[in-house]
């Protein structure tokens, strides 16, 4: 009986696999690890801030919202396809120039063309036939001042889908250990998510000072305190959100730690795309507090408030 138990682990590690087979090295940045304050110093810089709409797009209600939670019950939500955007964020420093929050949609997969990575067997798994996009991310960038880096806030597809029309020698930036988590679901996506970096340079994962408190610390990119980088564990390991300063105020970009309005106005977890629905509430929690206490614009996964 125990060999069979050990048997089956081993079977469940092999298995399960990687996000990506894409390399990854270890960032090195200027800014620093400090303790997080939920009402951050004013900082001097201001930064440009944009949000783009790339694309509409239709998923599956139970992915967007734990149907698991209280709240969806007792509000009767059905499991029906809904609307969400897929979105593309600009930030500019005044001194260290452009950088991109997420991707957009790549002008190949907007036109479906020979050069998509989206291979026909994964389309309808992914309901691609419900993506309308409106701006390529080849359309945005393309007549912008030259991108000096890309924020990922996770590695799931919808969010990478414009890596093709970004130069290959653009450095990426990821969260702790988003890259090497290990799932069953994997098997189906690695291919995809490989297809999407492909060609790009190494992912640079970024570094926080501690795995055990993820919310007493925050990353000061720059160092001025213009873009902090909070760790926000839960939809994935290393899933990232962001706080700017712009000229109008804080803006912050949640990433999919909360996927739609009625998720953040109900404090409820994204559904089956999230990898652990502990951590994601944790971290879902501490965002709205954040939000609350930097009088923030939020910025949502898929949807505006």
């Amino acid at each position: 009986m125990r060999m069979l138990f050990l048997s089956i682990l081993l079977s469940f590690e092999i298995s399960a696999c990687r996000v990506t087979t894409h390399p990854v090295e270890r960032a090195a940045t200027t800014g620093m690890v400090k303790s997080f304050e939920m009402k951050p110093r004013s900082s001097p810089v201001s930064l440009g801030f944009s949000k783009i709409t790339s694309a509409d797009w239709l998923v599956a209600r139970d992915g967007l919202l734990n149907f698991s939670d209280p709240k969806v019950i007792e509000a009767g939500l059905s499991n029906e396809l809904e609307e969400i955007q897929i979105y593309l964020y600009i930030i500019d420093h005044p001194e260290q120039g452009r950088f991109l929050i997420d991707t957009g949609v790549s002008q190949s997969i907007a036109h479906d063309d020979e050069h998509s990575p989206i291979p026909d067997l994964v389309k309808p798994w992914i309901h691609y036939d419900k993506l309308k996009v409106y701006q390529s991310t080849n359309d945005i960038v393309a007549k912008a001042k030259p991108i000096q880096g890309v924020f990922l806030t996770h590695l799931h597809a919808d969010h990478i889908m414009g890596m093709q029309d970004i130069s290959k020698e653009t450095p990426i930036y990821i969260g702790p250990g988003e890259a090497a988590a290990k799932s069953l679901q994997n098997l189906l996506s690695q291919n995809l998510t490989d297809a999407l970096l492909s060609g790009h340079s190494p992912l640079r994962e970024l570094s926080f000072a501690t795995a055990q408190d993820p919310q007493s610390q925050w990353l000061d990119f720059f160092g001025d305190a213009s873009l902090q980088i909070l760790w926000v564990p839960g939809h994935t390991p290393g899933s990232l959100a962001f706080l700017i300063q712009t000229a109008e105020g804080y803006q912050l970009v949640t990433g999919d730690t909360c996927h739609t309005a009625w998720g953040w106005t109900h404090r409820v977890t994204p559904g089956t795309f999230t990898a652990d629905h502990t951590l994601n509430q944790q971290s879902l929690d501490w965002l709205v507090d954040v939000a609350a206490k930097t009088n923030a614009q939020v910025h949502l996964g898929h949807q505006s408030l």
